[in-house]
């Protein structure tokens, strides 16, 4: 049917969030259907985001073998793997020239 699936959640990846703190989570990988490990920084994410093992098998184990029916809502933020770190921005420098100079 067309119906949403209920556990999209589970489908969506882990985001560490916006904040600084390193809290252990789980996060169910619909690819590999188990629960795994990821740093939470503590806000933001998604609802993929439990704080036991137990937990996140409990709210996704049932969509093992599973067809997904629905894409996920995007998440806000950027999308991170579990554990990257995003370095500095690279500093861009504006050039500046007189009217008509080349």
């Amino acid at each position: 049917t067309g119906r949403p699936d209920p556990a999209y959640f589970c489908y969506l990846p882990s985001v560490c969030g916006n904040c600084k703190a390193l809290f252990i989570r789980f996060f169910y990988n619909a690819s590999s259907q188990r629960c795994e490990e990821f740093i939470y920084g503590g806000c933001g994410g998604n609802r993929n985001n439990f704080e036991t093992k137990r937990e996140c098998f409990q709210a996704c184990s049932h969509i093992r073998n599973r067809p997904h029916r629905q894409s996920p809502p995007r998440a806000a933020g950027p999308l991170l793997p579990p554990g990257a770190m995003l370095g500095p921005a690279p500093l861009l420098t504006p050039r500046l020239s007189a009217p008509g100079a080349r």
